[in-house]
Parts: structure tokens; C-alpha cells; sequence
């Protein structure tokens, strides 16, 4: 899911406000965990207003509710 969104800020040069680590325990490029550089609720402010997308918003809820982080 947040490949997806990375994927997305990589085309806008913006792929800095993720920290991208490999997940130790599982086979070298199958498996990786995202974690935010910047709080998420400053994404959930500013993302939707510079993508014109809520989805991106959507999938960071998402990912912070799956994580309990909100």
C-alpha cells in the first residue's frame, strides 16, 4: 500500500519525507517497512492540497490506524 504512495512521491522528488529501511528477518526484496520522517499529521494537511488526492491522505490514515499510531 505505501509502495504505492512512495512510488508516487518518488515522481515527485518529494521521496525524502519517507525513511525507507529493509525489515530484518525477511528475504532481501520481498519485504519492506515504511516508516515517516515527518509526522503524519502534517501529511494528512498538506499532501491532499499539493496532490489534489485524497487517497494519499486515505492510505496514511490507513497505514497509522493498521499501526495503531492514531
Amino acid at each position: 500500500m505505501l509502495r504505492r504512495f512512495r512510488d508516487r512521491l518518488r515522481d515527485l522528488e518529494l521521496s525524502n519525507v519517507l525513511d525507507f529501511e529493509q525489515h530484518a528477518g525477511y528475504r532481501e526484496g520481498t519485504y519492506y517497512e515504511y516508516e515517516l520522517a515527518v509526522p503524519l499529521g502534517m501529511l494528512l494537511e498538506v499532501f491532499p492540497s499539493i496532490l489534489h488526492r485524497e487517497e494519499i491522505s486515505d492510505l496514511l490514515y490507513e497505514e497509522a490506524r493498521q499501526k495503531n499510531r492514531i
